[in-house]
Order: structure tokens, then sequence, then C-alpha cells
């Protein structure tokens, strides 16, 4: 028995998988795989809405100011770390 057989003897002992007929396991499987889909689908989609709404004050903001000559850039140029 290799490593990926353990692996999936593991799986299948933990979720009592073994006891499951054949389709019934590929049924769960199915049902973990949308789930886990659905779950880093939403978290890719908050974090980058995270980093555009936190990246609005931050530093790409700044140097768009700066380059487009904008008058905001006495605001946002006040704002220097020491």
């Amino acid at each position: 028995m290799n490593w990926v057989q353990r692996k999936v003897y593991l799986y299948n002992v933990t979720f009592g998988l073994y006891m499951l007929d054949w389709w019934e396991r590929y049924l769960f499987n199915i049902l973990v795989i949308v789930l886990m889909w659905f779950i880093f689908y939403n978290s890719s989609r908050y974090v980058t809405e995270f980093f555009k709404s936190y990246d609005t004050f931050g530093l790409h903001s700044n140097m768009v100011l700066r380059a487009s000559g904008s008058t905001a850039e006495t605001v946002t140029g006040s704002l220097h770390l020491t």
C-alpha cells in the first residue's frame, strides 16, 4: 500500500465512507468537491474585494494621483510615514 492509497483509506475510514456503496461514495465526494469549490471561490472573491477597498487609500492610489497630476496629491502627500 503506497502513500496515496493510505491517504484514501484514511479518508474513507475517517468519514465512514467504507460502509457506503460505490455510488453513494461518489455522490458524497461530489458534494464535498462542490462545497470546497464554493468556499474557495467565495473566499477568493472576498479577499480580492478586501484588498481593492484597502488599496483605495494605499500606495496604488497615491501613485495614480501623482501620475495624473491631481490636486488631491497635496492631501495624500502629507501622509508620509517617517
